[in-house]
């Protein structure tokens, strides 16, 4: 049937993305990857320290690119 929208805890290659929810800029914090699950338990850590941005668990790519944002180094 092909590919489907769920993500298991387990998949590899996952990092942790952000948007400043005033200035609008966003960026990767694409040093640590990560699997789905840990990135998605990290993104809920930072969203409840840092009222000003959002964060989420991002697939890296090999292009790294999002049709969203550029990534900035972070």
């Amino acid at each position: 049937m092909g590919e489907t929208f769920i993500r298991k805890a387990d998949d590899p290659g996952y990092v942790v993305a952000w948007r400043d929810k005033y200035e609008h800029i966003a960026g990767r914090y694409a040093e640590e990857v990560m699997t789905y699950a840990q990135a998605k338990a990290k993104a809920e850590v930072l969203c409840e320290q840092h009222a000003d941005k959002t964060f989420w668990a991002e697939k890296l790519s090999d292009e790294l690119s999002n049709r969203f944002h550029k990534p900035r180094a972070h």
